[in-house]
């Protein structure tokens, strides 16, 4: 019973990291991200999407969290 549970926390634990900016651990490379995703995702770059990556960045670069409608993670560094 240990064993599954163990095994469901960690599939949860990669499922969430893989959704949380590929690996991105900085404010920076967030930003990048979330606008390669916004122009992979919509294939436009005026697109609400790429206004919310604008909006997310300083406010990442303040405080080290990124906060949108799909993301709301702390941590980043802030560079």
């Amino acid at each position: 019973m240990k064993a599954i549970i163990s095994a469901l926390c960690l599939s949860g634990f990669v499922l969430l990291s893989a959704s949380s900016g590929a690996g991105a651990t900085t404010c920076s490379a967030r930003n990048a991200y979330c606008k390669s995703f916004c122009a992979k995702t919509y294939k436009s770059t005026g697109s609400r999407c790429t206004v919310e990556c604008a909006d997310a960045f300083p406010v990442c670069m303040q405080t080290g969290c990124w906060n949108t409608k799909m993301s709301n993670k702390c941590g980043y560094t802030k560079s």
